[in-house]
């Protein structure tokens, strides 16, 4: 029987590369590699996660608070004595009224002064009385027509008999046969106790026939009196 040999195969055979040696040398490699590094262990800490439970609390658990005011306003907190100041700011009042009034009478009864405002705070500590927005009246003698003040912001000082007056403060008064003598300024204090009116502020009067203008002044109420300080100028017209 006779045999074929394809020469072109053999001599494309022999000329392969063999690959064995060179696997095993990347093996060899690569298990050294593997047994001589280090691995870093990144730090960190353990957490205790509470346990996952849909259960309330149970009675004991659950913390009341006893509140107890004495007769005398002491406020107790779990039987002990507690300073009402201390749970609160300075800025928060230990009191307000909406819609307050206030009333001044003299030592004879007779009224002198009406007072209202959509909110008065108190604070008991500094003696003082701030309010918002306040409508005043202050009565003088009898006949006389009384004064009408506003103003945004009014501060009484209780101790003092004092109320200052901030923010487009107004002072009105009706005069007989004309419009109404006009007081406006940004700043005012009245003394109750001697029946003045004062400011440091520049002010400006208006009546039926002249326009004032001047910085600071001082006005007696029941005397019908009025002082400016300096700088001074006005504008008369006459009547027809």
């Amino acid at each position: 029987m006779r045999e074929f040999f394809d020469e072109g195969a053999a001599a494309e055979e022999e000329s392969g590369i063999d690959l064995t040696p060179m696997l095993d040398v990347v093996f060899i490699m690569l298990i050294f590699f593997i047994v001589t590094a280090s691995f870093v262990k990144e730090a960190g800490f353990d957490v205790n996660r509470p346990p996952n439970t849909q259960q309330p609390p149970k009675d004991n658990e659950i913390k009341n608070i006893l509140v107890n005011v004495a007769a005398d306003g002491q406020l107790f907190i779990n039987r002990r004595p507690v300073d009402a100041a201390a749970l609160r700011g300075e800025s928060e009042p230990d009191g307000f009224v909406v819609n307050g009034r206030y009333l001044s009478f003299d030592e004879t009864g007779r009224l002198t002064a009406h007072f209202e405002s959509p909110r008065i705070e108190q604070f008991e500590a500094r003696n003082e009385t701030i309010m918002e927005s306040p409508n005043a009246t202050l009565y003088g003698d009898p006949g006389n027509a009384p004064w009408q003040v506003q103003a945004n912001k009014g501060q009484f000082m209780e101790a003092d008999d004092l109320v200052h007056l901030t923010g487009d403060v107004r002072v009105s008064q009706q005069a007989q046969g004309g419009r109404p003598l006009t007081l406006t300024t940004t700043t005012l204090t009245l003394d109750n106790t001697e029946r003045t009116v004062y400011t440091d502020a520049p002010v400006e009067l208006t009546d039926s026939f002249s326009l004032t203008r001047a910085t600071g002044m001082k006005a007696w109420i029941d005397d019908r009196i009025l002082e400016l300080d300096s700088d001074v100028e006005g504008r008369y017209e006459t009547g027809k």
